[in-house]
């Protein structure tokens, strides 16, 4: 069975090595990066499953790291968890949450409990890409989605959307004309127990209606309550 494939980027070297030799005892092909420069060397050269990003890494900023991660053509789909220290301001969670990363974890932690989240995200992208590709491509006016690419194209175009952005458009078109609750819409993407706020929800839609452009019409805000789609315009 192929190792699932983790790179571990943060600028303190003790805590590349804890990493290391506890995630390769648990069956895990470690790759290790103290900038994001060699960060990017590995991402071009290995087919990575997982990257676990500190948002403070020297003078870098790991939060634009992620950023540019989900807007890679080739690693938008690499899952992301984001390590925080306690004196973090919040609203770096929330960026990097707006930004694309999956899941995040605070410093200090304890390294079963980041396998466990790990684990948790890959399994839950292993069965949402399972369930994916059981689907039948669904043309809808100016839309259609074409699951087995995870892409969704207006009028032919492709709107190149990240792998959160796919997740959450593709939901509301396949429930068009249904309103759905954000909290319902944050825990089918996200799923439960993920620290999720309405705020980083409307990031995603704002991003989502930025490559709708005139389309965006489409995609309605249903005032304190969730959102709705609507094809015909």
């Amino acid at each position: 069975m192929e190792k699932i494939k983790v790179l571990v980027v943060d600028d303190e070297k003790n805590i590349l090595t804890l990493l290391k030799d506890t995630l390769e005892k648990d069956n895990f092909s470690v790759f290790l990066a103290q900038n994001l420069d060699f960060a990017k060397n590995i991402l071009e050269t290995e087919n990575i499953d997982c990257v676990v990003l500190d948002v403070e890494i020297g003078k870098d900023n790991g939060i634009n790291f992620c950023r540019d991660l989900r807007k890679n053509e080739k690693m938008k789909n690499i899952s992301i968890i984001i390590i925080t220290a306690k004196f973090i301001d919040s609203k770096y969670v929330v960026k990097g949450l707006e930004f694309g990363a999956d899941d995040y974890i605070v410093k200090p932690f304890k390294i079963e409990i980041l396998i466990a989240r790990i684990n948790a995200i890959l399994r839950r992208k292993k069965n949402f890409t399972k369930n994916l590709l059981n689907k039948t491509d669904i043309k809808l006016g100016h839309f259609e989605i074409k699951y087995s690419e995870f892409k969704i194209y207006l009028d032919g175009r492709d709107l190149n959307l990240t792998k959160k952005e796919f997740d959450i458009l593709s939901f509301l078109i396949e429930r068009e004309g249904i309103v759905i609750e954000r909290g319902i819409l944050m825990s089918q993407i996200w799923g439960e127990g993920f620290y999720i706020t309405d705020k980083t929800l409307g990031k995603h839609i704002e991003h989502i209606r930025n490559k709708l452009n005139i389309f965006s019409i489409c995609l309605e805000t249903v005032q304190g309550i969730g959102y709705k789609f609507v094809s015909k315009i």
